[in-house]
């Protein structure tokens, strides 16, 4: 596998040769995420169309079915299913709107159903949800909202939405630092991050659910050490979801 050079309508290909015998190859301008799509992309080529000998991936036959099962292959090997739900649990989404549960009643020696029901809007998946697994997976932030799409986590109209708030992930993620940086030293005002991303994910949460005053979003930019009008965007900007 390798990045190099390709032209303007090619992401990625495979080739099967003899002399070299398997190589993939893709486009080396492309952002680091979508990089590493083209790779497991290729990959699926390597493993599902070997007998072509080559296979090109691009613009012109995107739409093919050979490379919609090669783009199914790489947002399944990438995201898998049991990791993206583990991962919206640990942000706190992902959760059933209703869960039966039966309870052993100690005074009678019986059983009593109730119903839990997480709180008003808690479960909405927003921009900064996806973000946030776009950067767990090392994938873009395009491909983490169709993944959440194909396992049902979000609706078509709810993907379109948060695909229209793209800039709004990015500006989160840079201003928590999250963005990858293997292989580099980790800067010293970042290695408190998973507090601070803590804070920030539930600081914007209370806010979409008018838990808190904008003033206590500003009190706790400080801590966080983004710009006050920067966080009160990004939380602004999930609660219009």
């Amino acid at each position: 596998m390798s990045g190099v050079t390709l032209p303007g309508d090619v992401w990625g290909l495979f080739l099967r040769h003899p002399s070299i015998g398997l190589a993939t190859l893709v486009k080396s301008s492309r952002s680091k995420g979508r990089m590493r799509f083209s790779f497991a992309h290729e990959y699926a080529h390597a493993l599902l169309d070997r007998r072509r000998g080559i296979s090109i991936s691009g613009t012109g036959n995107s739409s093919e079915l050979v490379e919609q099962r090669a783009n199914a292959f790489a947002a399944a090997f990438l995201m898998p299913g049991d990791g993206v739900q583990a991962h919206l649990r640990g942000l706190g989404k992902g959760r059933p709107s209703r869960k039966d549960h039966t309870i052993f009643d100690t005074a009678g020696g019986g059983c009593f159903e109730a119903t839990q029901r997480p709180p008003a809007r808690s479960q909405r998946i927003t921009y900064k949800d996806c973000a946030m697994i776009a950067n767990h997976f090392g994938v873009s932030y395009g491909a983490a909202i169709f993944r959440l799409k194909n396992l049902q986590h979000i609706s078509g109209r709810e993907c379109g939405i948060i695909l229209d708030r793209e800039r709004f992930g990015r500006m989160y993620l840079e201003a928590l630092g999250v963005f990858s940086d293997v292989g580099k030293r980790e800067r010293q005002q970042y290695r408190d991050r998973e507090l601070r991303n803590e804070i920030a994910h539930l600081a914007i949460e209370a806010w979409r659910r008018d838990k808190v005053s904008g003033a206590r979003i500003l009190e706790l930019s400080k801590s966080l050490r983004i710009p006050g009008d920067s966080l009160l965007n990004l939380a602004e900007a999930a609660r219009g979801e």
